[in-house]
């Protein structure tokens, strides 16, 4: 099962606002998926991975 964590907590994982975090989203970046909340989620897997290599 997928952990999915939320764009202010990816925000302060890169340093940026939520806002380039959705721009990056736009961009194709970032895959991200709506909660049963309606709130974006982002899968941590790929978070991590994105920021192991520099991305």
């Amino acid at each position: 099962m997928a952990i999915w964590i939320s764009i202010g907590k990816v925000a302060d994982l890169y340093g940026v606002t939520a806002q380039t975090i959705r721009n990056w989203k736009d961009e194709g970046e970032f895959k991200v998926t709506r909660t049963r909340g309606k709130h974006r989620g982002y899968s941590k897997e790929e978070i991590e991975k994105k920021i192991r290599i520099g991305a």
